[in-house]
């Protein structure tokens, strides 16, 4: 059973009318960060603001929240992690962090499959798991994975920059794979997320410097 199983990125559809909006709020919040929450009340605020309807379909909230998620990052200051080859090579002998401009996201609705031919009333039994990124080129795109890349993508967010190796055993379904099974999944799975510009690596001199520091 493999950790789990990556789609091609794809690019998030941008409507005219999302890219007038990007183009006020980058205007407004230059500088300003915007955060996964802030996205969150932002979403929630917009359908406050316009009252709610019984025709509003059960997936609005979160359909709102996953446009505001493709704004906050194409408006967000931060740079994607620089292109490193080792980090691609040798993912498992890093110490790797998440970018700040990689986004993983849990929904009760598949919100990216939403559009005049799929307006489900009902949510899944499963929920959907999408991880939204900018990349190198400064494009939005979304990955659909699995529930365990979720976990350790998480993992990484709460932690920090940590040794690729202590993510092992913090993802779903771990325990359904013998050790070198595990492993090699997690190095295939971190290999891609690099390539793709998701996480990144601590410079050695960086990870020096942290050691040197007095406690």
């Amino acid at each position: 059973m493999r950790l789990t199983a990556l789609i091609t990125p794809s690019p998030l559809p941008r409507s005219k009318a999302t890219v007038t909006r990007w183009a006020a709020i980058k205007r407004r919040r230059k500088g300003a960060r915007i955060t996964r929450s802030a996205a969150f009340y932002a979403a929630r605020n917009l359908q406050n603001e316009r009252g709610r309807h019984e025709e509003d379909p059960p997936f609005l909230l979160e359909l709102a929240h996953y446009e505001w998620v493709e704004l906050a990052l194409l408006i967000a200051e931060e740079s994607p992690p620089e292109e490193n080859p080792a980090l691609v090579e040798q993912p498992l002998s890093q110490t790797i962090y998440l970018s700040e401009l990689a986004w993983p996201l849990a929904y009760r609705f598949p919100v990216h499959r939403i559009g005049p031919d799929y307006l489900p009333s009902v949510p899944p039994e499963e929920p959907t798991f999408l991880l939204v990124y900018r990349d190198r080129g400064d494009e939005v795109n979304f990955l659909e994975i699995g529930a365990g890349a979720y976990q350790l993508l998480e993992a990484l967010q709460r932690g920090g920059p940590i040794e690729a190796r202590d993510v092992i055993g913090e993802t779903a379904f771990a325990g359904d794979l013998d050790e070198e099974a595990l492993t090699r999944s997690h190095l295939e799975l971190l290999s891609e997320l690099a390539k793709l510009s998701v996480i990144g690596a601590r410079r050695a001199t960086d990870q020096m410097s942290r050691s040197d520091a007095p406690s």
